[in-house]
């Protein structure tokens, strides 16, 4: 819902009922504050069926992935700047977790136009339709 003074977008979970409201209040409304990019909100994570599909879609979408700037961080570089195996990866577009890892994982990053990072995240060993997963 939108108006002149405010607007909101409610995602809710297909089998949870999990809601997620986000809100947008302009200057004439009684709830609006000044707007500090980012307000301390680093990153928001969304599960999606398939990684390299979503990949796909976003790119002939014209988003830019965002994954490899989040090594842009001077203590970041610094922590790791003799990982030559970590410097490869750093540059990759999707990070996946190792074969051996319990709960295998893909994600990868794009950014909204204020700089917030959104985490596009699968587990492909597990089935979309069954239990929500509790880990990462």
């Amino acid at each position: 819902m939108v108006n002149d003074d405010s607007g909101y977008v409610l995602l809710r979970d297909r089998r949870s009922g999990q809601r997620m409201e986000f809100n947008w209040y302009s200057e004439k409304s009684p709830y609006w504050v000044p707007y500090t990019i980012g307000e301390g909100l680093d990153h928001l994570e969304i599960r999606v069926r398939s990684v390299p599909e979503m990949l796909e879609r976003v790119k002939k979408l014209g988003i830019p992935i965002a994954t490899p700037k989040l090594w842009n961080r001077e203590k970041v570089a610094r922590d790791f700047a003799g990982d030559t195996e970590l410097q490869s990866a750093m540059e990759d577009e999707v990070w996946s977790s190792p074969p051996d890892h319990p709960h295998r994982f893909r994600v990868f990053y794009i950014q909204d136009p204020d700089g917030i990072f959104l985490c596009m995240y699968d587990h492909p060993d597990e089935a979309w339709d069954g239990p929500i997963p509790d880990h990462y």
